[in-house]
């Protein structure tokens, strides 16, 4: 039974935290996809008076129940891209309530992130979404929400810091042709190698620890067999005097070939997402930009 009380100034209805002692309550469990403890604190509990109700239609005792959780979520994704990556992240809420199955229906097809997550390497997009999925577990349906942000790295510090670096280790390694002493041309080189050894293990903790290459590995891995490559040609050369501008024209081929390959790789990689495939929908998605002062978001077209 609801006491007789005013309408409180927060929402549209009457809060019955004292009423209600038995309603549900979140847990742990409740959220598949939780890392570490989650901090699930009761807002209020009111009996809405809206005539809005779920998808438009009106639900007479329809009680809202507001949560305040605070925790950390975990997503797998794969690195393979990095740093031209885009992902999905996502928050799993399970039909689970104080050990109760329950069916949730999403309100809106979509969620509006009040807070602005603190994803200063990525750029967010949106609409945040959500979906309802249905799943079979112990011959007994579960409903689980799952609400989703995408989001793409930003690849301009790398390109700066690390692959502008050693495009200019490449760029030095060919002056050694212009040498004409083989150990001038060999100091060049393995100076360079050298170099680009020490630069590897500068920049290991920016790279992810994965097992598998990644697009920056790739590239990392192509300045090493260009400046081995150089050697080997500064070598031959040597050798075959008379094949000396040969040998330099097919080195800069292969090098001129390589980069205008990687770059139409990146420039496909590196597009703005512009849909998302989500719970069998397609959604148009904005990007947003924030900064300290202002956010303003671009609308892809």
């Amino acid at each position: 039974m609801l006491r007789d009380r005013p309408p409180t100034k927060k929402s549209f209805g009457w809060e019955w935290q004292e009423d209600c002692p038995g309603c549900p309550q979140l847990s742990t469990s409740s959220f598949p996809n939780a890392k570490g403890v989650l901090e699930i604190e009761l807002s209020q509990v009111c009996l809405n008076d809206d005539t809005q109700g779920i998808r438009g239609i009106r639900v007479p005792g329809l009680v809202r129940i507001d949560h305040w959780v605070s925790g950390t979520f975990f997503q797998d994704f794969s690195l393979q891209r990095f740093p031209y990556d885009s992902h999905i992240l996502s928050i799993h809420l399970r039909s689970v309530l104080a050990g109760k199955s329950m069916e949730l229906v999403p309100v809106r097809e979509w969620v509006n992130l009040k807070h602005e997550p603190q994803l200063v390497d990525f750029d967010i997009y949106d609409p945040p979404c959500a979906s309802l999925s249905y799943e079979e577990e112990h011959e007994c349906g579960r409903h689980r929400v799952i609400i989703s942000i995408a989001i793409q790295r930003k690849a301009f510090a790398h390109e700066i810091n690390i692959i502008g670096i050693l495009f200019l280790l490449n760029m030095i390694s060919f002056t050694s042709f212009l040498m004409e002493s083989l150990a001038d041309q060999m100091s060049v080189s393995l100076t360079l190698l050298l170099t680009a050894v020490a630069f590897k293990f500068v920049i290991a903790d920016k790279l992810p620890p994965v097992s598998y290459l990644t697009t920056m590995d790739v590239y990392l891995l192509s300045v090493f067999c260009f400046l081995g490559l150089v050697i080997l040609a500064n070598v031959t050369a040597s050798m075959l005097p008379g094949r000396q501008h040969a040998i330099v024209g097919c080195v800069l081929a292969l090098w001129t070939t390589f980069h205008v390959i990687f770059t139409l790789r990146v420039q496909y990689l590196r597009r703005p997402l512009m849909h998302a495939y989500f719970d069998g929908q397609v959604l148009n998605l904005t990007r947003v930009h924030s900064d300290a002062e202002r956010t303003h978001r671009i609308k892809l077209e």
